[in-house]
């Protein structure tokens, strides 16, 4: 068999269990075969700074990828986040839902378009599912938001502080419906 510790990361189809932190060894021993933690390069800076802004601990959570490679474009000497296809998000499901059935959360934030899809089962727009009450089959709370890396294309400094602002705003429900603190107010 191959060596799947490149195949088994992906930046794109992201999502984190809020109000739960992962203790059983067998996510801990994937951890060590990936060798890699979520959210490390730009969009991580993005994240963290949003985790900053809603209040959340990231020590506190559990943070995982619902396509759990990497697929790129190579442009020059860069290689270009591609987004996964369905079958590729149909083929980790296994891992993704032995990782919810492990973790147990009571709120889990799907990180973009991707992770939504691979929660829901079915293709959603993250603008309109911002809005609306979604729950996971486990019976956790699903909050849908922006990928990070969506305030990092947006095209100018307007659009990425507004991307930004609905990222932390839609973290700080999540962990207002993880019981943590009053539901944050709307933008104004």
């Amino acid at each position: 068999m191959e060596d799947r510790s490149e195949y088994l990361h992906s930046f794109y189809a992201s999502l984190i269990c809020a109000a739960a932190k992962a203790r059983d060894p067998r996510i801990e021993a994937a951890f060590r075969v990936v060798k890699r933690e979520p959210f490390v390069g730009p969009a991580g800076r993005v994240l963290r700074r949003a985790f900053d802004d809603a209040g959340i601990d990231r020590a506190a959570i559990y943070v995982t990828n619902a396509v759990k490679h990497f697929s790129f474009e190579p442009r020059g000497t860069r290689r270009i986040h591609k987004t996964p296809a369905q079958r590729e998000i149909e083929a980790c499901r296994v891992w993704l839902d032995e990782e919810i059935d492990t973790v147990r959360p009571r709120v889990i934030v799907a990180l973009g378009a991707s992770a939504l899809s691979a929660l829901m089962r079915k293709r959603l727009a993250v603008g309109a599912a911002r809005d609306v009450a979604l729950t996971h089959p486990s019976g956790a709370r699903v909050v849908a938001t922006y990928h990070p890396s969506a305030v990092l294309r947006a095209p100018d400094e307007q659009a990425r502080a507004a991307t930004f602002e609905a990222l932390a705003y839609d973290l700080r429900n999540a962990r207002a419906l993880a019981g943590l603190v009053r539901p944050a107010p709307a933008p104004t």
